[in-house]
């Protein structure tokens, strides 16, 4: 129901019909938007420091939650919510390509 008030119907959930494309299209596309959001919140553009970014990463690692269900994966991205808690905005995007990469290298072995 939650995503729903947030993103309408699922026919029109962009993150939604990138995990029916495939599992590490979803991975991609939602860490690729919490590296975008972490990236553009912690540059000197006019975009800075909008918190509304922050909450964006904090949806799209939420949303990657509900699409996994390996633990070791659930924990990376709990750490790295923790570590935006903590304003660790430079390693939280390291971590998150790091777990990118390591779900794609996985998923082809």
């Amino acid at each position: 129901m939650e995503n729903f008030k947030k993103y309408g119907p699922k026919g029109n959930d962009i993150i939604a019909k990138q995990f029916e494309i495939s599992y590490i299209s979803g991975v991609s596309f939602c860490l690729g938007n919490v590296q975008k959001y972490l990236t553009r919140y912690i540059s000197n553009s006019d975009k800075s420091n909008n918190i509304n970014d922050i909450v964006k990463v904090y949806d799209y690692l939420s949303r990657l939650n509900t699409e996994t269900y390996n633990f070791d994966v659930l924990y990376k991205i709990y750490y790295i919510m923790d570590m935006i808690s903590h304003k660790k905005y430079q390693y939280s995007i390291e971590l998150s390509i790091d777990l990118q990469k390591e779900i794609v290298k996985d998923s082809i072995n």
